[in-house]
């Protein structure tokens, strides 16, 4: 008896190509990300705890101008791309930092003088109060929080 996987996900990440310095990702809806490796200066990847039924794991292209793009790591022809960007940027992509996360965490590969860095750094909005108790927890938690203050006064 063969085993099947517990949780069977079609791929709806779509497909990514490379060719010299340009990357190419065709989405399912249709929509095409094109990635000129000439002005990117900054590689890293991110993920979130948006799976296992959507995408979740996300490799990062900043550019030059601030800009960036991204490349689902789940679209089919990934492994190729990360092989190219290997070569081009002397990348070590087989190190898994990311692979096994469930919670939002990034991380910068390239340049090396950055490398191991977060990519990006989450901040809370200023007025964002943490939960003193329980009561407060549970008001946070279904949106209620600050109701009850904004109703008192």
């Amino acid at each position: 008896m063969s085993k099947q996987p517990i949780i069977e996900r079609e791929n709806q990440s779509g497909k990514v190509t490379c060719e010299g310095r340009r990357i190419e990702w065709h989405k399912i809806d249709g929509s095409i990300i094109s990635i000129d490796l000439e002005s990117v200066v900054v590689i890293g990847e991110y993920t979130t705890d948006n799976g296992p039924f959507t995408d979740d794991w996300f490799l990062v292209f900043v550019f030059k101008n601030g800009e960036w793009e991204e490349v689902s790591v789940y679209a089919d022809g990934f492994q190729g791309v990360e092989q190219h960007l290997s070569d081009l940027f002397s990348l070590d992509f087989p190190k898994p930092f990311l692979a096994n996360s469930t919670n939002w965490k990034s991380y910068v590969w390239f340049p090396q003088n950055l490398e191991g860095k977060e990519l990006f750094v989450l901040t809370p909005p200023q007025r964002l109060q943490t939960a003193k108790n329980h009561s407060s927890k549970y008001e946070s938690g279904t949106g209620a929080g600050g109701l009850w203050q904004g109703l008192g006064s």
